[in-house]
């Protein structure tokens, strides 16, 4: 392992962006624990209500991970009722995803409190 020089890093910067982190997704969290879900379900639904119709395989590319890992989250989401899976409509091989959340669920509460969370820093 190469030699590091200490003074050519920034600690301070390294801190700030871990209590940033950690107040960013402390509320979605909480929110998620009381339905049994977690952070790969936040980042799933997350997406793919960012970009309706997004197929599987760009999901896969966008959150570098295994088609092992997203079919379990994935499972659960579409079981849960809150992600629909549709077959391409010119190649049915494709799997297209969008949000199907049904009224009081967790897409709007999540996002609302990482904008006020986000923007914290930015009122000092």
């Amino acid at each position: 392992m190469p030699a590091v020089d200490e003074a050519q890093i920034d600690f301070e910067m390294i801190e700030l962006l871990f209590f940033a982190y950690r107040d960013f997704i402390s509320d979605p969290d909480a929110i998620l624990a009381k339905i049994g879900m977690g952070r790969a379900h936040h980042r799933v639904v997350y997406f793919v209500c960012r970009q309706p119709g997004m197929m599987v395989t760009d999901l896969l590319d966008t959150l570098q991970i295994t088609k092992q890992s997203l079919a379990r989250v994935l499972k659960q989401l579409i079981e849960s009722g809150y992600i629909r899976q549709m077959a391409g409509a010119r190649d049915r091989g494709q799997r297209r995803l969008s949000p199907r959340l049904p009224a009081g669920s967790w897409r709007s509460p999540l996002p609302s409190r990482n904008r006020a969370v986000s923007r914290r820093p930015w009122k000092a």
